[in-house]
């Protein structure tokens, strides 16, 4: 038998299929192209378009809009709190004291510290990235996403050639609401916050980071639209009449206008609060099925929901609201792997936002001689208290911190921290109720001559409570007590 040899360069593509990777090989075969370029390369084009369909979808999408409102209330919470962290608790006191003062109303149009930290995070969600601009004031102002651009410059940030940036370009709204890119400013990265999320080191702006869910967002607005007008119209449908020869018939039973009742050839006739139908041999009536659309359209629905809450990283759980199929394990493991999410979004918010504020207005107090920095305080730490964890069940959380303090998996400083608290603020405050509770329970003995204990006035568990509270007896084989000697 002849066989013939085959050249290498016939053996190639075959060969090729081999050594690849298989997705690859199965995405040419159905005609498929993947995009190559840069971070930069992909956000020039469809950045700005992604941005105003984030836009709109909050103005007009109720499913988005909840999502990127609850995502804030989340990550903000009551607030980030400055704990400065020097061995000079003066100037512990004195720093912390000028920030909360500075962020009662750090915007330049008056709003409050808690309104700018929402904003910024609402932008980052809605747009990727937003600028907050120090102004010769002291005081912060908000530059949305849209407005840093030029007309030379669609990123509207100059980079070096390493990326890092040189300039940004900010361009005011006009009198219609469009941005103006020929009358853009420059700013220097000195006076610019810029706080981004950008998905790869070759980025120079963000894009939304919902922008994978947009496609399925929109369409599951249009199944929404369609499922309410398919109840809209049954609600005005009462009967359904299978009658034979309906098409020729259809003009006579028909009530179109409001002098059709006056005709007497008509076989259905309304009023006010009844419908007569007057029927013939083989004529059918029957009343309309309320659930002919959507089945199965909550479970759809819900399995929609999970997928567009997968591009910010949140359960559905969380997104609506509802825990009426989980019980408290369940729960507790869909809400940790939220804050991860939301821990994840608060960090970003220390790094880019308030450490670069912070930082800031030190400099300018300590140059304005408002803050006077101790010769023992060589560096400035400081650190964020974020919100934190939420608890499902307030006695199951206090009993884990209880134990975990015991068997000395964690400290009282790390409980505290999480519970969005100082530890010396904490034991301070502990310190005068118990003080204020001794004076309170000697007053009572002075007066009447009565020994009082003073746990009560400090919300402390009485003495006498805890001593009344016994052990159940041990018993032997014969069920007979054990001597407590001997147990």
């Amino acid at each position: 038998m002849h066989q013939r040899k085959i050249s290498i360069e016939e053996y190639r593509p075959n060969m090729d299929a081999r050594i690849g990777y298989r997705s690859v090989f199965t995405a040419r075969s159905n005609g498929e192209i993947a995009t190559a370029g840069s971070g930069a390369a992909h956000e020039k084009y469809d950045r700005k378009f992604a941005v105003d369909m984030s836009r709109e979808y909050y103005r007009d999408n109720a499913i988005y809009a909840g999502m990127i409102n609850r995502l804030v209330s989340y990550i903000i919470g009551s607030g980030f709190q400055l704990q400065t962290r020097t061995h000079n608790k003066e100037f512990n006191d004195q720093l912390e004291k000028l920030w909360a003062e500075f962020w009662l109303s750090p915007e330049i149009r008056g709003m409050s510290g808690k309104d700018v930290a929402e904003m910024v995070c609402r932008e980052i969600l809605l747009a990727g990235d937003c600028g907050v601009l120090k102004t010769e004031y002291g005081l912060l102002q908000l530059i949305e996403a849209e407005q840093i651009v030029s007309s030379a410059n669609k990123y509207g940030i100059d980079i070096d050639r390493y990326g890092k940036p040189t300039a940004y370009y900010v361009a005011p709204y006009n009198e219609n609401g469009y941005i103006s890119p020929g009358e853009a400013q420059p700013v220097s990265p000195d006076d610019m916050v810029f706080v981004a999320n950008l998905e790869r080191p070759s980025s120079i702006r963000a894009v939304p980071p919902g922008q994978s869910s947009f496609n399925m967002l929109m369409r599951l607005g249009d199944i929404l639209d369609s499922e309410v007008q398919c109840w809209e119209t049954l609600s005005r449908v009462a009967l359904a009449i299978t009658r034979a020869d309906a098409g020729t018939e259809d003009f006579d039973t028909s009530d179109d206008d409001e002098y059709s009742n006056l005709v007497p050839e008509l076989k259905i006739k309304n009023f006010d609060g009844a419908m007569i139908f007057e029927g013939s041999p083989g004529d059918e009536v029957k009343g309309i099925d309320r659930n002919i659309p959507g089945v199965n359209f909550q479970q759809s629905l819900y399995a929609f929901l999970r997928m567009v809450g997968l591009s910010f990283g949140m359960p559905l759980e969380v997104l609506i609201l509802d825990w009426s199929k989980s019980n408290y394990s369940q729960s507790r493991a869909v809400i940790e792997q939220a804050f991860q999410t939301i821990q994840r979004w608060q960090q970003k918010l220390v790094n880019d936002f308030f450490d670069r504020v912070c930082d800031w207005k030190i400099e300018e107090w300590v140059s304005a001689g408002v803050l006077e920095v101790p010769e023992d305080v060589t560096n400035i730490d400081y650190e964020w208290i974020t919100p934190s964890f939420p608890w499902l069940d307030q006695l199951k959380e206090a009993q884990s911190q209880e134990l975990k303090m015991k068997l000395g998996l964690a400290t009282h400083a790390e409980v505290c921290a999480e519970l969005g608290h100082e530890r010396t603020d904490i034991v301070t405050a502990r310190r005068l109720e118990i003080e204020n509770a001794i004076e309170i329970a000697a007053e009572i003995k002075g007066k009447h001559g009565v020994d009082v204990d003073w746990r009560i006035f400090a919300g402390l568990e009485s003495k006498d409570a805890t001593a009344s509270v016994k052990p159940e007896p041990e018993v032997d084989e014969n069920d007979e007590v054990i001597p407590d000697d001997e147990s």
